[in-house]
């Protein structure tokens, strides 16, 4: 999200080079382009917690996944961005560096600006 919450965006690239960005229109309209869904288990090992968020959105015949996992077993922290193409069902799944995380995904979860979904992806 921009600093004063008025749109959301993705971008893929650098800063010198923005490969990607999606929506084009940033304005309160961008909102309505993505879809939140998440699921949490809480109880630590003894009961497999886990966190799992993802934002979703598409654009032509490709899927974009950006997700934020946690899983207590093995004290697994996995963050990126899964791409798929929609026609011939192959993902590209290229992982983050979990130290270079800003914010969450978690708070999309009340976020009634985001649609919500209820799908989990691997």
């Amino acid at each position: 999200m921009d600093k004063k919450e008025e749109y959301i965006v993705y971008r893929f690239g650098t800063s010198e080079k923005i490969e990607m960005e999606y929506p084009e229109n940033k304005d309160k309209s961008s909102f309505d382009k993505f879809e939140y869904s998440g699921w949490m288990r809480g109880g630590g090992i003894k009961n497999s917690g886990m966190q799992l968020d993802y934002l979703v959105f598409s654009v032509n015949n490709f899927k974009y996944i950006v997700y934020n996992t946690y899983f207590a077993e093995g004290d697994k922290l996995n963050i990126g961005i899964k791409v798929l193409d929609t026609q011939t069902n192959q993902t590209i799944d290229i992982k983050g560096i979990y130290g270079t995380r800003k914010g969450t995904l978690t708070d999309f979860q009340s976020d009634d600006r985001i649609k919500k979904g209820e799908e989990l992806y691997d």
